[in-house]
C-alpha cells in the first residue's frame, strides 16, 4: 500500500475516534466513561508501524497526545486493588514514624516511571484533558486510592532518598545502583527491613 495512503487512512481512524470526546464537550465525565474511546485509542496506536511512529509522528500528535494523557489516568484504575491496600496500611500507622515508613516504601516499591508529577495539582481528583480544547473534565474520585498513593508514595520517597544519599561524591561513586536501598546500606540503616523485601540484598 502507498504508504501516504496508509498514513491517511490512520489519520482519518484517529479523528473518527477523538470525534467521540465531543460528546463530553463543557462537561464533567466519569473516567470509566471514556474506557471505550481509551481502548480504540489504544488498538490504533498499537497497529501503527514503528517506522510510521519515529518518521511521521507529526501526522499521530492530535490523538496521540490524548492518548497518553488517558493511559496516565487509566494507570489509576489499573491500580486500584494495588493502591487501596498500600493506602489502608499507610493510614494504620503514623508516617513520622521512620521505621513505618521505610517499610512501606519498600513493600509497595514500584518503577519511578510509573509514578505522575502531581506537584502542582494535589489532591485534584477533577483532571482537565490538556490535549483537547474541548474544556472536558474527568472525575477520578473513584480511584482517589491510586491517586493519593501516587502522591503520597512519591513524596515520601523523594524525602528518603535525599535524607540517605551521601553527600560527598566520593562516596556517591562507591554505590553502583542508586537506591533508596543502598543508601540505607551505605549507613547501615535498617537492613533487616531492606532483607525482608529484597532477597538479593
Amino acid at each position: 500500500m502507498n504508504i501516504d495512503l496508509e498514513i491517511e487512512q490512520i489519520v482519518e481512524k484517529g479523528k473518527l475516534i477523538t470525534e467521540g470526546l465531543k460528546e463530553y464537550k463543557n462537561t464533567i465525565v466519569n473516567l470509566d466513561d471514556l474506557e471505550e474511546l481509551y481502548k480504540k485509542l489504544d488498538k490504533l496506536y498499537c497497529e501503527i508501524h514503528v517506522y510510521y511512529r519515529v518518521n511521521n509522528s507529526e501526522s499521530f500528535d492530535f490523538f496521540y497526545k490524548l492518548y497518553s494523557e488517558l493511559e496516565e489516568l487509566f494507570e489509576l484504575k489499573k491500580d486500584q486493588e494495588f493502591a487501596d491496600k498500600a493506602m489502608e496500611e499507610y493510614r494504620s500507622f503514623n508516617s513520622k514514624n521512620e521505621i513505618n515508613l521505610i517499610e512501606w516504601i519498600l513493600k509497595y516499591q514500584r518503577s519511578l516511571e510509573h509514578f505522575c508529577d502531581n506537584s502542582e495539582n494535589e489532591y485534584n481528583l477533577y483532571q482537565k484533558l490538556n490535549t483537547t480544547k474541548l474544556n472536558v473534565i474527568v472525575d477520578i474520585t473513584k480511584y482517589k486510592n491510586s491517586y493519593e498513593f501516587n502522591i503520597k508514595y512519591w513524596n515520601h520517597w523523594l524525602d528518603i532518598y535525599f535524607k540517605y544519599r551521601p553527600e560527598k561524591d566520593k562516596d556517591l561513586n562507591k554505590i553502583k545502583e542508586h537506591t533508596i536501598e543502598n543508601y540505607l546500606i551505605y549507613h547501615n540503616k535498617y537492613i533487616e527491613i531492606i532483607k525482608k523485601y529484597n532477597k538479593n540484598k
